[in-house]
């Protein structure tokens, strides 16, 4: 048995973390973690051959200096990461919210890099197993870490947090998400609502969308500095219309560029700005740095396939994520135009209204040329709506429809829950 201090001192000689075999680094430490689809501590012995100083491993039958039994390796990694995060002095800012978080912590790192060395979440490990992976991975030069944090039940805000112990926070927006694990939308809410009590006990500070009153009533007696409301820390200007939204960054009036999809990415644009600008970042570097952004994994990324243009927003789906897109899409984008839409997921008892109420919305409207739909949940809305859109139960159904029909001068929204991929259909085979 080994004591946490002890293999700090393993990790600060060579500071690598390993959790998958495939991709281990000799020297590292391994942590044998154990999930609903994999075990780690089947692998534990072939980490250690393949060169790990340390496998933290539940299993008692493994003996020799390489091993390091602990009745539970993900809490030894969080306990671990919890230990390192109290020898950072810089400052740490904690992101959460409903939508747009992976975006809006790109647009941070985008700016504070502007005079910062920053490291941030990579790519959206927000879990409990990610945020101490970041915590873990971060270079011991960082000057500025953002952290993202994900949730899905009730009380994992409040638990990341203290694994993260942030100085500073920012929720992008409360919606509809996660629904089958938070019960309701009232308690996604309370679920955000997490960093702000940890910054509230904690004397830390809060950077809040002054355009939302659920944000602007949970922040209450907090330290708090206002963006997207005038005379705030940030707002915006006049918008130009356009797939690519455009307007004047306040205060000084800095025109910017975005070059992610739509007008409801400006309040995360301004979330980025806002920090930026507390930290001392200039208004030129900060609308240069915004309006250099290029997306990444197919988060509102817009692309020219073949003869058509694409919004991408591929990564993930709920029902306010999914009305913000529409809503953007039948605005700004040239007709034709159409929106091929998979199923929103884990919204439990929520589920068939919520894909409904999506329907519903495009009956009424004459904003789309066409709607193409994806999974059960939206083919069964569909058919009990009696709507003529064309409906497939999976994303490898879809693609052979698809790849049938010509999009020439189309312009088409992609936008659904991970699961099913929808990028398949413009990546080549």
């Amino acid at each position: 048995m080994m004591d946490l201090r002890a293999l700090y001192r393993l990790y600060l000689d060579n500071p690598v973390i390993c959790t998958d075999t495939r991709k281990l680094t000799p020297g590292c430490l391994f942590f044998a973690l154990k999930g609903e689809r994999f075990d780690g501590n089947r692998f534990a012995e072939e980490a250690a051959d393949k060169g790990a100083q340390k496998v933290i491993t539940c299993r008692q039958d493994l003996r020799g200096d390489r091993f390091f039994f602990s009745p539970d390796p993900l809490a030894t990694l969080q306990a671990l990461a919890r230990f390192h995060r109290q020898r950072f002095t810089f400052p740490v800012l904690a992101l959460g919210g409903s939508n747009g978080k992976t975006t809006t912590k790109e647009l941070i790192k985008a700016v504070i890099r502007e005079g910062y060395r920053c490291h941030a979440t990579p790519g959206n490990l927000n879990n409990h197993i990610g945020v101490p992976l970041t915590l873990l991975s971060t270079p011991p030069d960082t000057q500025f870490l953002i952290v993202e944090i994900g949730a899905n039940h009730l009380q994992e805000t409040a638990f990341l947090c203290r694994l993260v112990q942030p100085t500073y926070g920012l929720i992008t927006n409360n919606g509809k998400d996660h629904l089958e694990g938070f019960g309701s939308p009232e308690n996604v809410a309370r679920a955000n609502a997490g960093l702000y009590d940890y910054l509230r006990r904690s004397g830390g500070l809060a950077f809040v969308n002054g355009g939302d009153a659920s944000l602007w009533r949970h922040s209450h007696s907090l330290q708090r500095l206002p963006y997207n409301l005038s005379k705030s820390l940030a707002w915006s200007g006049p918008l130009e219309g356009g797939l690519r939204p455009s307007f004047l960054l306040h205060p000084g009036g800095h025109p910017v560029q975005l070059q992610i999809f739509g007008a409801h990415n400006i309040p995360n644009a301004l979330a980025a700005c806002a920090v930026g600008r507390y930290f001392g970042m200039s208004g030129e570097a900060v609308a240069k740095a915004l309006s250099q952004y290029e997306p990444t994994g197919y988060r509102s990324a817009i692309l020219k396939w073949k003869d058509a243009v694409v919004v991408a927003d591929c990564y993930n789906a709920n029902p306010s994520s999914l009305h913000a897109a529409l809503t953007e899409f039948a605005r700004t984008a040239p007709r034709p135009r159409a929106a091929i839409l998979a199923d929103m997921l884990e919204l439990g008892p929520y589920a068939p209204e919520e894909h409904r109420q999506i329907l519903q919305s495009l009956q009424k409207s004459d904003g789309l040329d066409e709607v193409i739909l994806c999974g059960p949940e939206f083919c069964r809305a569909a058919q009990e709506l009696d709507l003529p859109y064309p409906c497939f139960e999976n994303t490898a159904e879809l693609k052979n429809w698809f790849d049938t029909h010509a999009w020439k001068g189309y312009h088409l929204l992609l936008k659904g829950s991970r699961k099913f991929t929808l990028e398949k259909l413009i990546e080549t085979p």
